[in-house]
């Protein structure tokens, strides 16, 4: 089970996009951040003047202009945002962490659900077949007059009753497996077409 467990926590896409959340949360959070931090900028400002006169003669300037800018005073207003970013990013990891929690619990449920499947099926699997045997053997003594109608029919009843049974179980035991692999986050087209493929072929 636990297997199955580690890989619902890899491949599932709702836990995926939970951590996206908290990511930018927590990149909001150093964006509020930086707001304090001082701001510097670099202008730089080049000219090429031709000579009037004498043409040949030209001027190169270049000049450069740093600036610095500190924040002095924001009313509380950073600290604000940033508490506030804060406690966005808390949120998203208490819904990421709730997140991991249904989907553990998804996927053990959904283990459980496909072994009792398992077990349901066998033994419905189990039941057809003697309940075939039982019927061929009733028709075989019937033909020959040691068998009463009446017996006739009741093992007839009893394999249909055994053969819808097994359809039934058959048919829980895919969708259980269909339940296991969602929770995990790994099902796919060509699972859903060989469940398709299951489901139509009554010979599986």
């Amino acid at each position: 089970m636990q297997a199955w467990v580690n890989q619902a926590l890899t491949n599932q896409p709702l836990i995926h996009q939970a951590e996206q959340q908290v990511k930018a949360a927590q990149a909001q959070v150093e964006i509020n951040r930086r707001a304090r931090w001082p701001v510097v900028s670099l202008n730089g400002i080049g000219t090429h003047i031709r000579g009037q006169t004498f043409p040949e003669l030209t001027t190169n300037q270049a000049s450069a202009i740093l600036t610095l800018t500190i924040p002095l005073i924001d009313g509380g207003q950073i600290s604000a945002q940033v508490g506030q970013a804060h406690s966005l990013e808390r949120v998203q990891q208490d819904q990421l962490n709730d997140v991991k929690d249904q989907v553990i619990f998804n996927t053990r449920q959904a283990f459980l659900d496909l072994k009792n499947s398992v077990a349901s099926y066998e033994a419905a699997k189990a039941t057809l077949t003697s309940a075939k045997l039982s019927l061929e053997g009733t028709r075989a003594g019937f033909g020959i007059g040691t068998r009463s109608m009446i017996d006739l029919l009741t093992t007839a009843t009893d394999y249909i009753q055994a053969e819808s049974h097994y359809y039934d179980t058959r048919y829980q035991h895919i969708i259980s497996r269909v339940e296991l692999k969602f929770a995990v986050g790994i099902l796919n087209e060509q699972d859903i077409n060989a469940i398709n493929q299951l489901l139509t072929d009554k010979h599986s």
